[in-house]
This record gives structure tokens, C-alpha cells and sequence, in this order.
């Protein structure tokens, strides 16, 4: 009688055991998102379960091969331009330099956000055929400098971006735009984006009729922007059309006033310029 009561004991404890691995491993990526969605939804056991009973829980096979494509990708496209001078004389300068890819480019960083930074990007074709490459020095967050491709390699092995020599950098290397000689230049840089960051610099440029009245807006972000005129009419200068990482767009206002405008597709994104007579 003993023996048969421990037999069902065990049997019953069996498959209550067994249902239990079996639930919680039909639950596992509920309780458990996969450590790099960028955006999971955290969900408690009383979430899960009510999902498990209506057979609703989140399947991330899909998402799962996605992640393994990107990552082959990833390492492809940072092994294919190891090689390239400039990236060697970027990881000999920066040994704890950061890498990211993107769907049309490599970008390497080094130093820290709150900082000086260090940050060249490898841009490439839909056949992984290298374009053109640009390289930017940060503080604060803020772009100090561009330094010209044909000069990369030479500024990595003979300067850096720090306090200590930001001046001398720019006074010496050759860049694509001076903003020491050009003051009506609107930068749109890097993270800006990201609603909260800074995303216009300046935000209002004051410029005078026939001194700086020809004002530049060059996209320093690693995705495309748009800027267009809040108005129409006279007081409308239309749009940049889209602008893509390291491009430019020129507008010249020939009567004074204040030209409101903002970014397309990002709302936030909104500037002043301010007109004056000479």
C-alpha cells in the first residue's frame, strides 16, 4: 500500500514537474526578452501566463534570425575595411575605439560623450564598395571640426581631438568647412535625431544683407534630414529636400526679416533665421 502511494506520489510530482519545465519553456521569451531588443516589454509571470492560455505569447524566431543576420553583417562589413590606412591608424591612435554599423556605413568612435570624441565614419554602396569617408571632432557633443578624407590618416598619426590642441587643429588642418571664416553656417549634428538632443547649432543665425547673408545648412548626423519654411508665399524659401550624411544645402535671403523654419520628417527639429539690412 506504501509503495504504491510513493508510486503515485512520484508519478503526479513527475508530471507536475514536467508540465511546469514545459510552461515555463513555452513562457522562457516572455519572462525572458532576448538582452538585445533595443525596446523590450518587460512582462511579469501573471502577464505571461494570461498569454500562455490564450496562446498569445511573443515569438522572436523571426527577430532571433534578424539579430543573426545583422551581427554576420556587422562583422563582415568591419572585417572587409580593417586594412583600410585610415581605420589602422584609427584603432593605433584609439586601441579602446567603439564600432557600430549601419545599413550604408561603419562608424568608429573613441573618447567620451561628455568630452572630447573622435569619430570617422566609412560610408559604402549597396555592394559594399567603400564611397567616401568623413571624420569629426566632438566636444560636449558638439562638432569642433571635420577634417578633409585625404588628410585623415596624417591628422590620426600627428594630432587628436583634446583640449590641449583642439585650436592648433583647426588653424592647421584642412577641412571642408571653416567655420572660423563662414558664420552663417546651421549645423545639424550628430544625434540629433534623437528628440531631446541638441539638433540645430544655432538654433536663430542672425545674418546682414550683402555680408553673410547666404546661409548653409549642412547635415553632420549619420542619417538624412530635411529642413523646410514654416511659410508660403514671399516668406517662403521652400525646402532643403533631403540631406544626406555630409550634405549641404544654401539658401540667400535678400530682404530683412525672421524666416521661421523646421525639420522634416522631425517636428522638433525647428530654427529662426533673422535678416538684417546692412
Amino acid at each position: 500500500m506504501k509503495t504504491r502511494l510513493l508510486i503515485i506520489i512520484a508519478t503526479i510530482g513527475i508530471i507536475v514537474s514536467g508540465s511546469t519545465i514545459y510552461i515555463y519553456d513555452q513562457m522562457y521569451d516572455c519572462l525572458n526578452h532576448p538582452i538585445w531588443m533595443k525596446h523590450p516589454r518587460n512582462y511579469g509571470i501573471d502577464d505571461c501566463l494570461q498569454m500562455y492560455y490564450y496562446q498569445t505569447l511573443p515569438d522572436y524566431t523571426q527577430a532571433r534570425e534578424n539579430y543573426a543576420k545583422e551581427q554576420a553583417h556587422r562583422e563582415k562589413m568591419i572585417e572587409l575595411f580593417s586594412d583600410t590606412p585610415e581605420v589602422v591608424a584609427f584603432y593605433t591612435k584609439h586601441d579602446d575605439a567603439n564600432v557600430s554599423v549601419r545599413d550604408d556605413h561603419v562608424s568608429y568612435f573613441a573618447g567620451k560623450e561628455s568630452g572630447f570624441q573622435s569619430r570617422m565614419n566609412l560610408y559604402y554602396t549597396i555592394d559594399n564598395e567603400l564611397t567616401h569617408m568623413i571624420f569629426y571632432c566632438f566636444n560636449e557633443k558638439s562638432v569642433q571640426y571635420e577634417v578633409a578624407q585625404e588628410d585623415i590618416t596624417h591628422y590620426l598619426e600627428n594630432k587628436d581631438c583634446t583640449s590641449n590642441n583642439s585650436t592648433e587643429n583647426q588653424s592647421k588642418i584642412v577641412s571642408k568647412w571653416d567655420f572660423r571664416k563662414e558664420p552663417s553656417y546651421v549645423i545639424i549634428p550628430l544625434g540629433s535625431i534623437l528628440e531631446g538632443n541638441p539638433y540645430l547649432i544655432p538654433e536663430v543665425i542672425t545674418v546682414v544683407l550683402g555680408i553673410n547673408n547666404t546661409v548653409t545648412w549642412i547635415n553632420q548626423d549619420d542619417t538624412a534630414h530635411g529642413i523646410a519654411s514654416d511659410k508660403g508665399g514671399d516668406d517662403s524659401w521652400g525646402s532643403t529636400g533631403v540631406l544626406h550624411p555630409g550634405d549641404s544645402f544654401s539658401v540667400t535671403f535678400y530682404s530683412p526679416g525672421i524666416y521661421e523654419y523646421h525639420g522634416q520628417p522631425h517636428p522638433w527639429e525647428t530654427g529662426k533665421v533673422i535678416v538684417l539690412e546692412k
